[in-house]
């Protein structure tokens, strides 16, 4: 049963030509056979084309099923647009370039998939590797404490809503039809898309869960070119890409409980108030007022109320609090970020 299950894998790559190999031969060496692996490259500025073109010359049993296509530079949710256009599987999965798949990831998603045939879209534990201070799993971070090895999820909108879920997209295989769907990746968001799919998706099915560590995720410090890197918790891209996205979540949850648009409003709300503290480190404490007022409009908090009254009477006090305590986080960054 499970090999007539077409698979599409789909792979945004920028600048990771060292790390293709051993990420692509985890793919394509899975106990279930893979149909198709599509690797759009976002513009590399490395050796990509030439690592891959060097790869189907060395295993031409790969040529059938691994496809390369290139595209100017318009970031991961773009990438991904171009590989789920042309997937024919019945399945589709997601990895990136640095992150390793173990040989039974599939098999066991199938196997859960079969148990739970209601669901369309399975997901899987994961473990953080090559960062000493993570050395831990997804599920385990997220504070997910499954006792069965399959599960599913019931409430999966609350479930995403409501806590830290422990879902990443690099393990994640979502059936062909839920993703017609959940649509497109949103082109707007440079970052964050992973979340606001893994959003989208559970609008549209119920999940089901491996509660084994089956892909390796690459956290190790100083990844060039990384997301994670590149726009740090505190800079300015991430923090709108945020906002955008939970300004659109709030325009979905219409239909949904009560308690999940609260939920909404209320990360909506503290991504704004960090906005309030970006102006108030980088830009003027006018800007700061402004957005901290917007936050407030979202949701109200007696919190933020009394440090909006703090930022017209002591300004320069509250950006001192606020510098104090972001120090021992990674710092904001320039102004253009």
């Amino acid at each position: 049963m499970h090999d007539q299950r077409r698979i599409s894998v789909l792979i945004p790559t920028f600048n990771r030509a060292d790390f293709l190999e051993t990420m692509l031969t985890s793919v394509l060496a899975q106990t279930v056979p893979i149909s198709e692996v599509i690797v759009v490259d976002d513009g590399s500025l490395d050796a990509t084309a030439s690592v891959v073109g060097a790869l189907l010359d060395r295993r031409p049993d790969w040529r059938s099923r691994l496809h390369y296509l290139h595209q100017t530079n318009h970031g991961k949710s773009v990438a991904l647009n171009n590989a789920l256009a042309r997937a024919a599987g019945d399945w589709i999965a997601f990895n990136d370039s640095d992150d390793l798949w173990w040989p039974e990831k599939v098999e066991w998603q199938l196997r859960a998939l079969a148990r739970y045939p209601e669901c369309g879209a399975c997901f899987t534990d994961a473990r953080f590797v090559n960062n000493p201070a993570m050395d831990t799993t997804a599920f385990r971070r997220a504070e997910k404490r499954y006792v069965d090895q399959i599960g599913r999820i019931s409430d999966p909108v609350r479930f995403v809503v409501h806590s830290s879920h422990g879902v990443f997209m690099q393990t994640l295989l979502v059936r062909k039809d839920v993703m017609a769907r959940v649509g497109q990746f949103d082109p707007r968001l440079r970052v964050s898309q992973d979340t606001d799919f893994v959003f989208r998706l559970a609008r549209e099915t119920t999940f089901c869960y491996v509660n084994l560590p089956l892909v390796d995720i690459d956290r190790r410090a100083a990844r060039s070119g990384a997301l994670t890197s590149e726009f740090s918790r505190q800079s300015l891209t991430r923090i709108q890409a945020l906002e955008t996205m939970l300004r659109k979540w709030l325009d979905m949850a219409d239909g949904e409980p009560g308690d999940v648009r609260h939920r909404i409003q209320v990360l909506l709300r503290d991504r704004i108030n960090e906005l309030s503290d970006w102006h108030l480190l980088h830009g003027t404490a006018l800007d700061a007022r402004r957005e901290l007022s917007r936050a407030l409009g979202v949701r109200f908090s007696t919190r933020l109320a009394a440090k909006l009254v703090l930022l017209y009477l002591m300004p320069r006090r509250l950006q001192a609090v606020v510098r104090q305590r972001t120090a021992a986080r990674p710092g904001f960054v320039s102004r253009t970020t």
